[in-house]
Protein backbone atom coordinates (compact mmCIF):
# COMPACT_ATOMS: atom_id res chain seq x y z
CA UNK A 1 0.00 0.00 0.00
CA UNK A 2 1.36 3.72 -0.89
CA UNK A 3 1.21 5.73 2.42
CA UNK A 4 -0.04 8.74 2.64
CA UNK A 5 3.30 10.56 2.28
CA UNK A 6 4.52 9.10 -1.13
CA UNK A 7 1.31 9.79 -2.17
CA UNK A 8 1.41 13.63 -1.07
CA UNK A 9 5.27 13.78 -2.62
CA UNK A 10 4.39 12.30 -5.68
CA UNK A 11 1.33 15.00 -6.27
CA UNK A 12 3.64 18.01 -5.25
CA UNK A 13 6.24 16.47 -7.34
CA UNK A 14 3.85 16.88 -10.22
CA UNK A 15 2.20 20.03 -9.43
CA UNK A 16 5.09 22.18 -8.52
CA UNK A 17 6.45 21.25 -11.93
CA UNK A 18 3.10 22.32 -13.39
CA UNK A 19 3.84 25.53 -11.48
CA UNK A 20 7.48 26.40 -12.96
CA UNK A 21 6.26 25.64 -16.00
CA UNK A 22 3.30 28.41 -15.65
CA UNK A 23 5.81 30.85 -14.27
CA UNK A 24 8.17 30.23 -17.36
CA UNK A 25 5.30 30.67 -19.64
CA UNK A 26 4.12 33.89 -17.92
CA UNK A 27 7.56 35.08 -17.32
CA UNK A 28 8.27 34.39 -21.69
CA UNK A 29 4.96 36.52 -22.42
CA UNK A 30 6.22 39.26 -20.60
CA UNK A 31 9.64 38.95 -22.20
CA UNK A 32 8.21 38.47 -25.47
CA UNK A 33 5.67 41.40 -25.46
CA UNK A 34 6.18 44.09 -27.65
CA UNK A 35 3.94 47.24 -28.68
CA UNK A 36 3.21 47.53 -32.78
CA UNK A 37 2.25 50.81 -34.59
CA UNK A 38 -0.95 49.19 -35.88
CA UNK A 39 -2.76 48.92 -32.38
CA UNK A 40 -3.52 51.84 -30.04
CA UNK A 41 -0.74 52.30 -27.54
CA UNK A 42 -3.32 52.45 -24.67
CA UNK A 43 -5.15 48.84 -25.67
CA UNK A 44 -1.56 47.27 -25.71
CA UNK A 45 -1.11 49.03 -22.29
CA UNK A 46 -3.84 47.27 -20.90
CA UNK A 47 -2.79 43.70 -22.28
CA UNK A 48 0.58 44.38 -20.63
CA UNK A 49 -1.34 45.65 -17.35
CA UNK A 50 -2.97 41.93 -17.61
CA UNK A 51 0.37 40.11 -18.64
CA UNK A 52 1.92 42.21 -14.63
CA UNK A 53 -1.26 40.79 -13.43
CA UNK A 54 -0.53 36.99 -14.35
CA UNK A 55 2.94 37.25 -12.58
CA UNK A 56 1.69 38.62 -9.75
CA UNK A 57 -0.65 35.97 -9.48
CA UNK A 58 2.24 32.80 -10.01
CA UNK A 59 3.41 34.71 -6.93
CA UNK A 60 6.42 37.27 -8.73
CA UNK A 61 6.96 40.08 -7.24
CA UNK A 62 8.70 42.83 -9.80
CA UNK A 63 9.10 46.48 -8.46
CA UNK A 64 7.13 49.46 -9.83
CA UNK A 65 10.39 51.08 -11.23
CA UNK A 66 10.88 48.04 -13.09
CA UNK A 67 6.94 47.84 -14.56
CA UNK A 68 7.86 51.63 -15.22
CA UNK A 69 11.16 51.22 -17.22
CA UNK A 70 9.81 48.10 -19.05
CA UNK A 71 6.76 49.13 -20.20
CA UNK A 72 8.35 52.23 -21.46
CA UNK A 73 11.16 50.35 -23.15
CA UNK A 74 8.17 48.27 -25.18
CA UNK A 75 6.80 51.51 -26.33
CA UNK A 76 5.66 51.66 -30.42
CA UNK A 77 8.82 52.40 -32.56
CA UNK A 78 7.26 55.81 -33.77
CA UNK A 79 7.20 56.63 -30.10
CA UNK A 80 11.21 56.99 -30.24
CA UNK A 81 11.31 60.30 -29.14
CA UNK A 82 8.66 60.23 -26.44
CA UNK A 83 10.02 57.08 -25.08
CA UNK A 84 13.75 58.77 -25.26
CA UNK A 85 11.27 61.97 -23.23
CA UNK A 86 10.33 59.52 -20.03
CA UNK A 87 13.73 57.52 -19.94
CA UNK A 88 15.77 61.00 -19.41
CA UNK A 89 13.20 61.93 -16.35
CA UNK A 90 14.96 62.56 -13.08
CA UNK A 91 11.93 61.95 -11.32
CA UNK A 92 10.68 58.01 -9.97
CA UNK A 93 7.02 57.95 -11.96
CA UNK A 94 4.12 55.40 -10.98
CA UNK A 95 2.90 53.07 -13.19
CA UNK A 96 -0.60 54.88 -12.94
CA UNK A 97 1.16 58.14 -13.68
CA UNK A 98 2.81 57.17 -16.95
CA UNK A 99 -0.38 55.74 -18.11
CA UNK A 100 -1.73 58.96 -17.44
CA UNK A 101 1.02 60.48 -19.35
CA UNK A 102 0.70 57.81 -22.09
CA UNK A 103 -3.17 58.40 -22.89
CA UNK A 104 -2.05 62.33 -23.19
CA UNK A 105 0.30 61.58 -25.57
CA UNK A 106 -1.82 59.22 -27.37
CA UNK A 107 -4.36 61.69 -27.53
CA UNK A 108 -1.49 64.10 -29.42
CA UNK A 109 -0.66 61.43 -31.52
CA UNK A 110 -4.00 61.28 -33.07
CA UNK A 111 -4.59 64.84 -33.40
CA UNK A 112 -1.86 65.02 -35.15
CA UNK A 113 -2.74 62.35 -37.67
CA UNK A 114 -6.16 64.43 -37.94
CA UNK A 115 -4.61 67.42 -38.77
CA UNK A 116 -1.95 66.04 -41.40
CA UNK A 117 1.15 66.39 -39.75
CA UNK A 118 1.84 69.47 -42.06
CA UNK A 119 5.22 70.92 -41.20
CA UNK A 120 6.76 73.91 -42.76
CA UNK A 121 10.49 73.54 -43.56
CA UNK A 122 12.52 76.48 -43.90
CA UNK A 123 14.25 75.81 -47.38
CA UNK A 124 17.34 77.94 -49.07
CA UNK A 125 18.55 77.39 -52.91
CA UNK A 126 22.40 77.85 -52.56
CA UNK A 127 24.18 79.13 -55.71
CA UNK A 128 26.94 76.51 -56.65
CA UNK A 129 28.97 78.89 -59.21
CA UNK A 130 30.41 82.76 -58.90
CA UNK A 131 29.28 84.80 -61.00
CA UNK A 132 31.12 87.73 -62.45
CA UNK A 133 29.98 91.73 -62.57
CA UNK A 134 30.11 91.12 -66.63
CA UNK A 135 27.25 88.30 -66.32
CA UNK A 136 25.47 90.29 -63.45
CA UNK A 137 25.59 92.92 -66.21
CA UNK A 138 24.16 91.28 -68.82
CA UNK A 139 21.49 89.60 -66.22
CA UNK A 140 20.31 92.91 -65.91
CA UNK A 141 20.29 93.88 -69.11
CA UNK A 142 17.97 90.90 -70.08
CA UNK A 143 15.87 91.19 -67.87
CA UNK A 144 15.13 94.54 -68.79
CA UNK A 145 14.34 93.33 -72.42
CA UNK A 146 12.33 90.75 -70.47
CA UNK A 147 9.88 93.24 -68.98
CA UNK A 148 9.46 95.62 -71.35
CA UNK A 149 9.33 93.91 -74.93
CA UNK A 150 7.82 90.49 -73.49
CA UNK A 151 10.21 88.32 -74.97
CA UNK A 152 11.36 84.97 -72.83
CA UNK A 153 14.92 85.36 -72.21
CA UNK A 154 15.82 82.14 -69.82
CA UNK A 155 14.34 78.81 -70.89
CA UNK A 156 15.82 77.14 -67.84
CA UNK A 157 14.22 77.93 -64.97
CA UNK A 158 16.95 77.07 -62.34
CA UNK A 159 19.14 79.91 -64.39
CA UNK A 160 16.79 82.03 -63.54
CA UNK A 161 16.48 81.70 -60.17
CA UNK A 162 20.15 81.75 -60.44
CA UNK A 163 19.96 85.41 -61.48
CA UNK A 164 17.39 86.53 -59.06
CA UNK A 165 19.27 85.21 -56.24
CA UNK A 166 22.88 86.84 -57.43
CA UNK A 167 21.55 90.33 -58.68
CA UNK A 168 18.61 90.47 -56.20
CA UNK A 169 16.36 91.16 -58.99
CA UNK A 170 12.64 89.98 -59.30
CA UNK A 171 11.39 88.82 -62.30
CA UNK A 172 8.06 90.12 -63.58
CA UNK A 173 5.51 88.40 -66.28
CA UNK A 174 5.73 85.04 -66.43
CA UNK A 175 8.75 83.00 -68.12
CA UNK A 176 6.62 81.29 -70.63
CA UNK A 177 8.18 77.73 -69.74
Amino acid sequence: MVNAKALWESLERKYKTEDAGSKKFVVSKFLDFKMVDSKTVISQVQEFQLILHDIHAEGMVLGESFQVTALIEKLPPTWKDFKNYLKHKRKEMKLEDLIVRLRIEEDNHQSKKKAGNYHQEAKANVVEQAINNLEIHQMKHQRQQFNEQGVKIWTDTDQAHVACQVTGLRLSGSLGI
